[in-house]
């Protein structure tokens, strides 16, 4: 049995996610920071957006906000496609210059350090006391 919507919701709000993806046209940062406090700590969050300028507000705010986090980056996702012939390859000539950009990081609780230890994300992960 498929649990309802409203049941989902409520597990989430009484239970925190182990990772947190975001895939967006529009301006992440307001999902991102009203999704994270159900991340739970030690765990990641990845954000993807075509253009760079919404993840680097994104970015700034991570290092300057008061939930903290760890290990964020921004990264540009460049994907390029190759014409194969016979005795000959090479990169498409009619293609973006671009695919889009990547922000990433792993939620931690501020001015705490991690102590490495397996966790609910079903890998090595920081766990804060």
């Amino acid at each position: 049995a498929r649990e309802s919507p409203k049941q989902l919701l409520l597990k989430l709000l009484k239970e925190q996610s182990d990772a947190l993806i975001i895939v967006t046209y529009f301006d992440p940062e307001v999902m991102l920071f009203k999704l994270l406090p159900f991340l739970a700590p030690g765990c990641p969050f990845v954000v993807y957006s075509q253009t760079v300028e919404p993840l680097s507000k994104c970015l700034h705010r991570l290092k300057e906000d008061e939930e903290g986090s760890m290990n964020v980056r921004l990264c540009e996702s460049w994907y390029r496609e190759y014409q194969i012939l016979e005795n000959r390859t090479h990169p498409n000539m009619m293609m973006s210059a671009t695919s889009g950009y990547i922000l990433s990081g792993i939620k931690t609780i501020l001015g705490v350090q991690p102590k490495l230890t397996m966790g609910s994300c079903g890998r090595k992960k920081g766990i804060f006391q």
